[in-house]
């Protein structure tokens, strides 16, 4: 597992840090690569996000490259997977495929997103797979 240059991996949830190993692990069993984390802690915006938590809070989401999946046409699969092995603690969307009208939307438009893998810990307000 690696991080793109840049990526800040302060104060990151350790729950997400386990999934991301298990994330990890089967990423190199599907595509014989390893798996690179683009995003975790960011700065905060005007949009809520388990990226950018209260200052000195845990970190719950991060965002994994999917070009290798792409390559392979296993995107879809490998995150319907994930779903089924770990959507009870762990919530997973194919960006921006998965992504509703509104929420393409409320991003600037379909341009604005970077195909990528997104996952977060679930709480008892996020909804279940």
């Amino acid at each position: 597992m690696r991080l793109k240059p840049g990526v800040d991996p302060r104060l990151v949830d350790p729950g997400i840090w386990v999934f991301l190993g298990l994330i990890a692990r089967a990423h190199r069993e599907w595509t014989g690569e390893e798996l690179w984390i683009t995003s975790l802690r960011r700065r905060p915006t005007d949009r809520p996000s388990r990226h950018a938590p209260l200052e000195h809070s845990y970190v719950t989401a991060a965002d994994v490259r999917r070009h290798v999946l792409d390559a392979v046409s296993a995107a879809d699969p490998f995150c319907r997977m994930l779903q089924t092995l770990y959507g009870g603690e762990l919530g997973v969307v194919l960006e921006p495929e998965w992504l509703t009208t509104e929420e393409i939307s409320e991003r600037g438009g379909i341009l604005q997103i970077d195909p990528h893998v997104h996952v977060q810990l679930k709480t008892s307000d996020y909804p279940r797979v």
